[in-house]
């Protein structure tokens, strides 16, 4: 059974292997030029190493495949939250702006003057909005347009935001 203290020497050991056969498992940028010599017989390079002794090449290769797996689940990661904090804000901003937008809207619209209606001589009915009641709608129509968008973004992101 392995305690602690071999397992962190072990760690240790593969990490002082990797970096003086020129391997980098970090992706710190150094050259990996001694790649073939890793790969070629892990069981006798690390020989007497305890536990890495028995690592061979196919379990290296497996925890570099690891590595450059994690490394594509961090690149996805990231294009996903730019994508979702670029659209988060652009929703935000649009919101922002229709609700900066209904502020200044004069409500005051005329009373009973805001619709008129008009009678033709074959009996039809007319009816006429005042251009501040107009404005008024469509600052109210904007503004709900918006807020549903928002709601809609968050009920399509639900899962998503929690993480962001």
């Amino acid at each position: 059974m392995s305690t602690i203290s071999s397992m962190a020497r072990n760690n240790y050991l593969m990490l002082r292997y990797a970096q003086n056969t020129g391997q980098s498992l970090f992706n710190t940028g150094k050259s990996a030029n001694k790649t073939s010599s890793l790969w070629s017989d892990g069981s006798s390079m690390l020989g007497g190493y305890g536990l890495l002794g028995s690592i061979s090449s196919s379990s290296m290769s497996g925890l570099m495949g690891l590595r450059s797996g994690m490394t594509e689940l961090v690149k996805s990661y990231d294009s996903t939250a730019k994508a979702f904090k670029t659209e988060f804000s652009d929703t935000m901003s649009d919101l922002s702006k229709a609700s900066a937008d209904i502020k200044k809207i004069n409500f005051d619209v005329g009373g009973k003057s805001a619709l008129t209606q008009t009678t033709s001589e074959d009996g039809t009915v007319t009816t006429t909005k005042s251009s501040e009641l107009v404005d008024a709608l469509k600052g109210i129509e904007d503004f709900a347009s918006k807020y549903n968008d928002a709601i809609g973004f968050f009920k399509d992101n639900a899962d998503l935001s929690k993480y962001m």
